[in-house]
């Protein structure tokens, strides 16, 4: 057997749009059409492009934006993302509780300022005219100036300190249950399963600790993605859409169907792996992706209306055989 190794692989990242399909624009300069695709190799050699991360995906993201505006100059878009962590990343200086430290200081990221409830805009870093918390009349050092605050003093300054707060309460894991069976020693435990085991002492939106008051806080809850960022300040809006629906994003559908045409056409060696991919791209017709996006918004439709689970199926199923065969198997 050949040695196992992380290999080498193709990834691929689209826009799809119902109205013209692979989101794109006809350059007339160069005689030819532009599209946001992005197509990188990556794995073990020497010549890749690396893994695909978050900051691609932005890269990206500024690069659909410029090809939409191209495409429908009056139109704003809505650009719409499952939910997954590279999406939710947020940005360098992103109101993130996490990535504070309980004292100032220290190795922890610089925030931008925010806007609390009364109006007043908190500095998220000391300045000159800042004094210090335990004696009002003098002003902090000059080695604090410019030097992120901790989550101490940022709760100090909006009234919500105990001096019994500690950074976070701590996790503890629940016993394993033992397996009752055979086929249960089969079973391998899951990363959701494994967090489920695991319980942490203290809740979103409890006084327990710093991180659980901070997280709670309206500024740092509603702090809004990297992605979203980038988007909303071009002039146009992104949605997210639940966690663990594929069903209601209609590229899930052009994804499948890619990997149909690369499995049925590819000769398996990667240089047919790469021209396959590109032509299984160019297989999916325009009107095979507004069945997609149909197909998806019956999903959304039966969510919205409340449907029972055999309705949501019913809903979602295209027949294609006779009238009298589908009035047969309706009934038996």
């Amino acid at each position: 057997m050949k040695p196992k190794s992380k290999g080498k692989g193709i990834m691929i990242s689209e826009f799809l749009c119902a109205a013209v399909g692979r989101l794109s624009y006809y350059d007339h300069e160069k005689g030819m059409r532009v599209y946001a695709t992005e197509v990188i190799k990556y794995g073990s050699g020497k010549g890749d492009d690396g893994w695909w991360n978050a900051e691609k995906m932005v890269q990206q993201s500024k690069k659909a934006i410029e090809v939409f505006n191209k495409a429908f100059p009056n139109d704003i878009a809505v650009f719409a993302f499952d939910n997954s962590s590279s999406h939710a990343c947020k940005a360098p200086d992103a109101l993130v509780a996490s990535r504070m430290n309980l004292g100032s200081g220290g190795k922890q990221p610089v925030m931008h300022p925010t806007l609390l409830p009364d109006g007043t805009i908190q500095s998220m870093v000391y300045q000159r005219s800042d004094r210090k918390w335990d004696h009002p009349h003098d002003f902090v050092g000059e080695e604090l100036v410019g030097k992120p605050k901790g989550m101490r003093r940022v709760l100090q300054e909006r009234g919500l300190w105990r001096d019994d707060l500690r950074k976070q309460c701590g996790r503890q894991k629940k016993a394993k249950l033992r397996p009752q069976s055979f086929s249960d020693r089969l079973f391998e435990e899951t990363m959701e399963e494994h967090e489920a085991r695991t319980v942490d002492r203290c809740e979103v939106g409890k006084g327990c600790c710093a991180l659980r008051i901070l997280e709670a806080q309206h500024d740092f809850r509603n702090e809004k993605s990297l992605l979203e960022t980038v988007i909303v300040e071009a002039g146009h809006e992104a949605i997210f859409y639940p966690k663990f629906h594929c069903e209601l994003n209609y590229i899930e559908y052009y994804w499948a169907a890619l990997k149909r045409f690369t499995r049925e056409n590819c000769k398996y060696s990667f240089p047919e792996l790469e021209r396959t991919v590109l032509m299984a791209m160019d297989s999916v017709t325009l009107k095979t992706i507004r069945r997609f996006a149909d197909r998806s918004k019956r999903w959304l439709m039966a969510y919205i209306d409340g449907l029972t689970k055999e309705q949501r199926e019913f809903a979602e199923k295209q027949y294609k055989l006779s009238h009298r065969r589908e009035y047969r198997q309706f009934f038996k």
